[in-house]
């Protein structure tokens, strides 16, 4: 039964874009660095590994894996520059 509900609600779900759940705009990402900055920081005063593991981790999404993912995950090319060559 529980089967059949499941895929009920996912069939019917609206599709979203795997891009558009990640932000476009900067401030989410350097507040991400900055938190893992802080976090990383705070792992090494209280001796923490794992706190400073989570720290390097934030760092890494903010700085690499995020802005890739949008990238690669939007639909919508840029729009060409002012000084694009014309085709003929």
């Amino acid at each position: 039964m529980s089967r059949i509900v499941l895929h009920l609600l996912w069939s019917t779900a609206p599709a979203v874009r795997p891009g558009a759940i990640l932000p476009e705009e900067m401030g989410p990402y350097v507040a991400l660095l900055l938190g893992g900055f802080v976090v990383g920081v705070a792992g090494h005063v209280f001796r923490l590994r794992w706190m400073v593991a989570l720290g390097i981790l934030m760092i890494f999404l903010a700085t690499f894996l995020l802005p890739v993912a949008i990238n690669l995950l939007e639909d919508d090319p840029d729009p060409p520059g002012p000084n694009v060559p014309r085709p003929y």
